[in-house]
């Protein structure tokens, strides 16, 4: 599954990095946290392109929609909890309401952000990004499918939010995969039931999964790296051919990808689903293994919750 280490969030510079050579319209927007969010990177070789704007999201969000309506391509990033809480209301009436080509990167997603507690802790962007109209919303899996996102997202007219999680793990998708928006990727096939996930926690999943085999379970597998718009022929069709879903997100089980995914379900093919995440609490500080064990993330969570939807 693992070929080589990398960072997600340097990829995804290295990547922009790349494109802004041949394009001038692209910008890069901080907030702040340039180091951590490696856009220093960019600043680096294109000072003239690069903008910190200080501990002002509000600002960042306002500066980067009049830059995209005089015909630039500002891509603003910050931690992802500052983005969906902090610049939501200038997201939602500057940027998603007039459809700007704002490109939002949110960095240390889910709990990546784990030594920084609670207020770091970012388990609530999904469901406010993917409830605002024209704004299309990503969740890449492993460094390969970041690298695809920020591609996509700068060739792709109108406002884009980019989930990242702060992981340095190999890659489960081949380099050269082809990557679309709304499409979704089956990882591994299977009969008996169907985990959909989105996000880095997809390494969990196959650990989850090649138990659940080994355990007489068939299980498919779909990497949902669009949350929105969903791929609704895959996801429906994966409902049809196995009867039960389990879907896995590193977000609050209200309101998240699983939501979606039920809520696409309940009206056109309801069948037997679990929908897990980190239930309706505020997490604390711990290393970032141990809190994906401790808050329902875990390898045995998985592995529990879908022998439970066979049982059943």
């Amino acid at each position: 599954m693992s070929c080589e280490i990398r960072e997600i969030r340097s990829v995804v510079m290295d990547t922009l990095i790349e494109i802004a050579k041949k394009r001038s319209d692209i910008l890069v927007l901080d907030a702040d946290v340039s180091k951590s969010t490696c856009t220093r990177k960019f600043g680096e070789v294109f000072p003239d392109r690069f903008f910190n704007v200080g501990v002002a999201e509000m600002n960042m969000a306002g500066i980067a929609a009049g830059l995209a309506a005089s015909g630039k391509t500002p891509v603003i990033s910050t931690f992802a909890t500052f983005m969906a809480l902090r610049a939501l209301e200038p997201i939602r009436s500057m940027i998603s309401y007039p459809k700007l080509n704002v490109k939002m990167l949110g960095g240390y997603s889910g709990l990546t952000a784990h030594q920084h507690g609670p207020t770091h802790h970012c388990l609530r962007d999904i469901a406010t990004m993917r409830v605002l109209p024209n704004l299309t919303v990503l969740s890449p899996s492993d460094w390969v499918q970041a690298g695809k996102c920020a591609e996509a997202m700068v060739s792709t007219d109108g406002p884009c939010y980019v989930r990242l999680g702060y992981t340095k793990k190999g890659n489960i998708h081949p380099e050269g995969m082809a990557f679309s928006i709304g499409k979704s990727y089956t990882i591994k096939d299977g009969s008996d039931l169907t985990i959909l996930s989105t996000g880095v926690i997809l390494h969990r999943v196959l650990e989850a999964a090649e138990q659940l085999e080994q355990d007489g379970v068939s299980v498919r597998v779909i990497d949902c790296p669009t949350i929105k718009p969903l791929d609704e022929t895959a996801i429906l069709t994966a409902a049809k051919e196995t009867g039960r879903i389990v879907t896995m997100e590193e977000h609050s089980t209200i309101g998240g990808f699983g939501g979606a995914v039920a809520e696409l379900l309940i009206q056109n093919h309801p069948v037997p689903m679990k929908i897990l995440g980190v239930d309706d609490i505020f997490t604390e500080s711990a290393p970032y293994e141990e809190l994906l064990d401790e808050y329902g993330l875990g390898k045995a969570d998985i592995v529990n919750a879908a022998k439970s939807l066979i049982e059943y």
